[in-house]
């Protein structure tokens, strides 16, 4: 909670002497617009915080890699605009910023109650539909845990744009599935056949 408020007054500070004045929002409940909120901008003008957009997505990394998990998705899709930075970018983190404000005391939380032969390693996998506006293409998340009867403690979590265009929402899921598979599920089987004798079975979880 410590680093996000730094995160957030290190914005504060930086978008001010950027030219930025408006406050940040109270009451806000998501780190991204719907669509509704965020319209096309068939001009884009060049926004104010190009200069120290970088620098704030990366502080906020930290934190999301490590334990807040809900920001992941936003970072990513902010940091692929930097080298093209509006106002519309402007508007999203400055959005994403007074998301961390307002929630910066959640915690991610674990616990363990079973013996090893217990337990197992989860791995859920999934994705949206042709979520980005510009090329159509869809994004896949996934999380793992460890798991048992008494047990859930998460291990890691995974946002990332896919790098094709899916023409169904099963070819989405079809996408997801694979990269959680091979990015986390199968090192997570290395690691634990390492640290318990005979390791730990997968049991894999995805949508549609």
């Amino acid at each position: 909670q410590t680093f996000l408020e730094l995160a957030v007054e290190s914005y504060v500070q930086l978008a001010a002497k950027a030219g930025w004045t408006q406050p940040l929002k109270p009451n806000t409940k998501t780190p991204w617009f719907d669509a509704k909120e965020d319209p096309d901008d068939p001009n884009p003008e060049p926004g104010v915080l190009a200069g120290c957009a970088a620098s704030v997505l990366m502080k906020i990394m930290y934190a999301a890699r490590l334990c807040r998990f809900d920001l992941l998705k936003p970072i990513a899709s902010l940091a692929a605009c930097v080298t093209r930075w509006t106002r519309n970018c402007d508007r999203l983190l400055h959005r994403l910023v007074s998301y961390v404000h307002c929630t910066k005391e959640l915690r991610l939380s674990g616990y363990i109650g079973d013996p090893l032969d217990k337990l197992e390693i989860q791995l859920y996998a999934d994705a949206d539909f042709a979520g980005d506006r510009e090329d159509s293409k869809s994004t896949g998340g996934a999380f793992l845990a460890l798991a048992g009867p008494h047990t859930f403690f998460p291990i890691s979590a995974l946002s990332k744009k896919h790098g094709c265009t899916s023409h169904s929402t099963v070819e989405a899921e079809v996408v997801s599935l694979n990269t959680a598979l091979r990015t986390i599920g199968l090192p997570a089987l290395d690691l634990w056949d390492v640290l318990i004798p005979g390791g730990l079975k997968l049991v894999v979880y995805e949508d549609n």
